[in-house]
């Protein structure tokens, strides 16, 4: 697949990917975890050196980063985490984190995430992240690095989606989890030993 390389961290910058596994577009599919890169997202590719190309396959740690409407999964963070630490053992300076408060929007001008870091470079505050159509993703509050305070994510209709209360970085409640429409679906209880 022919790919525009944004950021690479070893090598030389490729324009083509070579993907062994299943082809969504054909119907065929390996495993569950096949990678089905379209059109207008970022991708985390991890790969090697296959015929002078980069070369990747289904369950690797390949993972989405931004999905065509250009949203960012900032709930889980996974694809921040990941840039995060190949930034950070590949000396890139694509880092965005700078002392005080970030403002990020889409390209049509809707706000897009809201965080703030203190001088150590860590999220405190409160953190805001919104979803393409310009309905709230989640509200999480930080100290000095550590989810501190209520924390609630929503869908993308503007229901809750979970609710929670962290203290320095540990949950101290009952998660609380809802379906689409707002019904209480699940509810995950702390230890007593916690």
């Amino acid at each position: 697949m022919k790919i525009k390389t944004i950021e690479q961290f070893i090598g030389k910058k490729q324009e083509f990917v070579v993907v062994h596994g299943g082809n969504e577009k054909y119907n065929l599919h390996w495993s569950s975890c096949d990678i089905g890169l379209g059109i207008g997202e970022k991708w985390i590719i991890y790969g090697k050196k296959f015929k002078k190309r980069i070369s990747t396959g289904y369950c690797s740690l390949t993972t989405m980063h931004m999905n065509a409407k250009h949203e960012i999964d900032f709930k889980y963070n996974s694809s921040t985490r990941k840039l995060d630490q190949l930034r950070s053992t590949y000396g890139s300076n694509h880092n965005i984190r700078t002392e005080g408060v970030i403002e990020l929007n889409y390209r049509f001008g809707k706000p897009k995430l809201r965080e703030e870091y203190n001088s150590s470079l860590e999220l405190t505050g409160e953190r805001k992240a919104f979803y393409s159509n310009g309905q709230l993703m989640l509200v999480e509050q930080y100290n000095n690095g550590l989810k501190n305070g209520p924390l609630t994510w929503y869908y993308r209709n503007g229901k809750i989606h979970r609710t929670s209360i962290f203290k320095e970085g540990r949950e101290i409640c009952e998660t609380y989890y809802y379906d689409h429409v707002g019904r209480l679906r699940k509810i995950n209880y702390l230890d007593d030993e916690d």
